[in-house]
Order: structure tokens, then C-alpha cells, then sequence
């Protein structure tokens, strides 16, 4: 007979956890990290190219208007209405916040001037168009 470390009849009673808690917190990770851009994904927006693109220290305010007409605030749709109620809690709160907005090329052009003008009489400090970068 060979050697073992059990003796007969013996079975391993202990279950270890370590590794089962490593691999959820690595796959809860991941889901964190994946989920914002599947949301962004999903709104289907066609932004203009451009040459350049800043990034931000905080997080930005993100309004996304569709070719249809919808408008998305941090991928929520809402409306003018909506939207104005919304942003001056936000702004109180975050009286430096920044916003990019992120027009389909086919929106209404006078609808993407009306939530500018929007964002800019509520008191947002900083607004910037999103554009893909160019080739």
C-alpha cells in the first residue's frame, strides 16, 4: 500500500473559502469597470470627429441628445422640465461641474443649442461638445 497523509476512511471535512472570495471579487471588479461603458454604448450617438480631447478631474455631467431627439443625462432620459429641476440640486452641490455633451451628427441643431443654453443659464462652468477623434 502506498503512504498517505489521510488515514483510511478519513475525508477532507474543510472547504476553503479563500480562493471562491478572490475570484467574486474579481469578477465583482470587472462588472464595475464594464458596466459604464455598455451603458454608454447602448445610447447610440454619432459625435462629430475632432483632433483633440481633454480629460477631466472629477466627474463630468454627461448629456447625450439622439438623432431622434432624445436627451439622456447621465443615461437617464429626461426632459427640459426634468432636466432643470435635476441639474439645480446638482450644481448646488457641485457648483464647479463641468459638462460634455454628446450630440448625434443628425440632431436637431436648435434642439443641441437649446440644452446648451439650458446648461449654461443653470450655472454650468464648463461645457464641452464630444467628438470622435479624427484619423
Amino acid at each position: 500500500m502506498a503512504a498517505s497523509n489521510h488515514a483510511d476512511g478519513d475525508s477532507i471535512s474543510d472547504i476553503n473559502i479563500v480562493p471562491l472570495v478572490d475570484i467574486i471579487l474579481v469578477v465583482l471588479i470587472i462588472f464595475m469597470v464594464t458596466v459604464p461603458q455598455v451603458v454608454r454604448q447602448q445610447l447610440e450617438v454619432d459625435v462629430p470627429t475632432g483632433s483633440a480631447s481633454d480629460a477631466a478631474d472629477e466627474k463630468p455631467l454627461e448629456v447625450f441628445i439622439t438623432e431622434a431627439g432624445s436627451v439622456y443625462i447621465d443615461s437617464q432620459e429626461v426632459s427640459l422640465a426634468e432636466a432643470e429641476v435635476q441639474l439645480s440640486g446638482v450644481i448646488k452641490e457641485r457648483p464647479e461641474l463641468q459638462a460634455i455633451v454628446s450630440a448625434d451628427r443628425s440632431a436637431d441643431h436648435g434642439l443641441v443649442f437649446e440644452w446648451l443654453d439650458l446648461l449654461k443659464s443653470m450655472g454650468v462652468k464648463s461645457i464641452s461638445l464630444a467628438s470622435k477623434k479624427g484619423d
